[in-house]
């Protein structure tokens, strides 16, 4: 199973990687699907995801196992790394890449690989994103060049969240096509809400199959204890012409469970009062400082007036909570050892929920995780 190797992969690869988090779930549920108005199929199906962090690099696999009830059945993955280095806040620049595919007991198999490279503009609460990307993908007959351009943007409140893309691909100089896509969140102490719409256009697409130019789905997940949630979608997806997959209709449920040492589960687990915390910590802590104050030895503070205690977690505490010291002018500090480097680190205050400072990058996982990177020179 695809996704089995790669996350056994990653588990492996995070005892090399120094100051690392790592960050799992699985997910256990089942599903119907139409494909192509044309063939109804359900299945049980197993999903596991793993992301490993180390310093400003982010590596992450997911995958699907699928067992219908009549047919045979198949499994999808997919591993991707990126590394993410800050040059003059607010500016950021990303490098990574994409690999995966599917393979099945009928003998099928597909697969996609593909480099990318992206330039960053963030705020605390806002961003834009431009790049692109070459590869490859096998649709199970014959390998095709790929070429891909983005740009995007995004917007994250304390409840609502928003990012829209545009992406035109080529493949093969035979098809040509662009997705365009927005998608909100919305999210609360226990409950989460996600709903995706999705356009594509294009002069040279698929001939002779389904080839919607719309679709759109919802997810809702329910955290129902600190590590399982239940979760269920619905909706409809497009035809995927790299690796021949047809569009279809789909519903599913499930339980997920999250991994030891992964944090809560990925909504917002948080009650009124900490997204309060939240929300004052931004609004008067201004932007996290630092200096040199040694060789391989610098200085944080940060403006926290009024508060009884505030933490730092990070690559440079080994992802342990360090408290720091408070001044009577309303500065806290902190004396941490670090090579020079780019590396995650969050905040928290009064023991409320982990949140980025403002005017660092945000790194967000597909666990619905959020780190803010910082550069020691």
């Amino acid at each position: 199973m695809i996704s089995g190797r790669v996350a056994a992969l990653l588990l492996v690869c995070s005892h090399l990687l120094p100051a690392q988090q790592v960050r799992s779930s699985i997910v256990l549920g089942g599903v119907r699907v139409r494909y192509a108005d044309a063939l109804d199929v359900n299945a049980l199906t197993l999903s596991p995801a793993v992301t490993v962090q180390s310093g400003a690099g982010v590596l992450g696999a997911s995958g699907t196992f699928s067992q219908p009830t009549l047919g045979p059945w198949s499994a999808q993955g997919q591993l991707s790394g990126s590394y993410f280095r800050s040059f003059a806040s607010p500016f950021a620049f990303e490098a990574g890449g994409v690999a995966g595919g599917s393979t099945a007991n009928d003998g099928t198999h597909t697969g996609h690989a593909q480099a990318v490279v992206r330039g960053h503009l963030t705020t605390a609460r806002t961003g834009a994103w431009v790049g692109g990307g070459a590869g490859r993908a096998w649709n199970g007959a014959a390998w095709q060049p790929t070429r891909v351009a983005e740009i995007g943007v995004w917007m994250q409140g304390e409840i609502i969240g928003l990012v829209a893309s545009h992406a035109p691909t080529v493949a093969n100089d035979s098809v040509r096509y662009a997705d365009t896509q927005l998608s909100l969140r919305l999210r609360g102490a226990r409950f989460e809400l996600d709903g995706l719409l999705g356009h594509r256009g294009g002069t040279a697409r698929a001939t002779g199959l389904d080839d919607p130019t719309g679709w759109g789905s919802v997810s809702a997940s329910l955290r129902v204890s600190e590590r399982i949630a239940l979760v269920a979608s619905g909706g409809t997806y497009p035809l995927d012409l790299l690796q021949g997959f047809p569009s279809g209709r789909f519903v599913s449920m499930g339980v997920r469970l999250t991994g030891p040492g992964s944090g809560p589960s990925p909504e917002f687990a948080r009650s009124a009062s900490e997204l309060e915390r939240d929300r004052l910590l931004r609004a008067g802590g201004g932007a996290l400082g630092v200096r040199r104050v040694a060789q391989d030895r610098y200085e944080l503070r940060l403006r926290a007036g009024g508060a009884a205690r505030v933490e730092v977690t990070g690559d440079l505490t080994g992802w342990e909570p360090v408290a720091m010291r408070a001044a009577p002018d309303g500065w806290w500090t902190l004396v941490l050892d670090g090579a020079p480097g780019t590396y995650e680190l969050t905040v928290r205050r009064d023991g409320g929920a982990w949140v980025v400072p403002a005017g660092l990058v945000e790194r967000r996982d597909e666990f619905g995780g959020v780190s803010g990177l910082i550069t020691l020179r």
